[in-house]
C-alpha cells in the first residue's frame, strides 16, 4: 500500500503547533509545578541565606561580648595608641637627638632650692633684620635649638651661686645672660639658653 501526504507545508506547521498545544495542555500542571518549585527553591535561598547572617552576626557579637575578647581588643587598641606615639616619638627623635640629655643634665646642676616649671624647646631662630621688615618668615638654624627654662627659687644666694653658676659652666647650656628681672621679689626666673645639636647627638 503507498500512502501520498497530500497536506501543504502550511498544514504542517499547523499540525505541529496542534501537537505543542496539547502537550502543553496535558503537561500544564506540571510546568506550573516546576515554575513553583523554582521559585520556591529561590525563595528559600535567600531566606537561608539571611538567616546564616544572622545567626553568623549573633556569633560575632556573643564573641566580642566575652571578657577574653574584650580585653584582647583593648590589647589592640593600646599596641594602635603606642605604635602612633612611637611614630611621633620617632620624629621627634630624626638624626638620632637624644633629648633625655637635657632633662638629664637639668636634675644634676639644679639645687633643691630651685624648682623648674616648664622647659620649652624650638628650633633655633636665626635673627634676620632684612627679612623681618620684608614680613619673610623667620629663618632657623638646623644645627642648634632655642631652650626657655621657667621656674621658681626660695633662697636667692643658692639661686645665684649654684644653679645660674652651674647654667653659665654647662657643658650643653650656651648664651647664659643674668636677668635683674629673675631677682624680684617674686622668687621666678625665666633664662633663654639654646644648645647644639651636636651635643645631644652622642650619650
Amino acid at each position: 500500500m503507498i500512502k501520498i501526504n497530500l497536506l501543504s507545508s502550511d498544514d504542517k506547521i499547523s499540525i505541529k503547533w496542534e501537537k505543542i498545544n496539547c502537550f502543553v495542555k496535558a503537561n500544564l500542571f506540571l510546568i506550573a509545578f516546576i515554575q513553583i518549585l523554582i521559585i520556591a527553591s529561590f525563595v528559600g535561598t535567600v531566606f537561608y541565606v539571611e538567616m546564616e547572617n544572622k545567626s553568623v552576626a549573633r556569633e560575632l557579637e556573643d564573641m566580642r561580648l566575652r571578657p577574653e575578647i574584650r580585653e584582647l581588643e583593648l590589647i589592640k587598641n593600646d599596641i594602635r595608641r603606642h605604635n602612633r606615639q612611637s611614630n611621633a616619638y620617632l620624629k621627634i627623635q630624626e638624626g638620632q637627638i637624644y633629648w633625655t640629655k637635657i632633662f638629664d643634665h637639668l636634675s644634676q646642676i639644679t639645687t633643691a632650692e630651685v624648682r623648674i616649671n616648664s622647659i620649652s624647646i624650638e628650633p633655633k631662630v636665626i635673627i634676620d633684620k632684612v627679612g623681618a621688615s620684608r614680613n619673610k618668615k623667620a629663618k632657623t638654624d638646623p644645627n642648634a635649638f632655642d631652650v626657655e627654662i621657667r621656674g621658681s627659687f626660695t633662697d636667692g644666694d643658692s639661686f645665684r651661686k649654684v644653679f645660674e653658676y652651674n647654667l653659665n659652666n654647662s657643658d650643653i647650656f650656651m648664651g647664659f645672660m643674668s636677668d635683674p628681672g629673675n631677682y624680684d621679689t617674686n622668687k621666678v626666673f625665666k633664662h633663654n639658653l639654646f644648645v647644639e645639636r651636636k651635643s645631644l647627638s652622642e650619650y
